[in-house]
């Protein structure tokens, strides 16, 4: 999708936003503040950043207790695609991709 977008990989820094590994139990509000910080001093070392994309709800709370503007879009997973809904997949898939292709144009200024 990054491809179709015409959005390079190579232009990209991909970061969780709990940055750490939760050895298999779900992400608490303590780990979004942890990641939080985590993303700000990361957010601080890019000097050329143009755009964050925040994929999924866990990376935009994340962005948004940052205080970092992010281009929201679903997970990329299956189950975020899908969205759980009948149908669903193409019109997330869709609004997927837009969000990469706004961060392309961004990227491009």
């Amino acid at each position: 999708m990054l491809r179709e977008a015409g959005l390079s990989p190579s232009l990209c820094v991909f970061w969780n936003g709990v940055p750490y590994d939760l050895e298999g139990r779900k992400v608490t509000a303590r780990d979004m503040v942890a990641g939080a910080a985590y993303l700000k001093e990361m957010v601080a070392l890019l000097r050329n950043l143009r755009a964050v994309v925040a994929a999924g709800n866990v990376a935009q709370e994340v962005c948004r207790r940052a205080g970092v503007d992010a281009i929201n879009v679903c997970h990329p997973s299956n189950r975020g695609l899908g969205g759980g809904v009948r149908g669903a997949r193409p019109r997330r898939e869709r609004a997927y991709r837009e969000g990469l292709q706004q961060a392309a144009k961004l990227a491009a200024t």
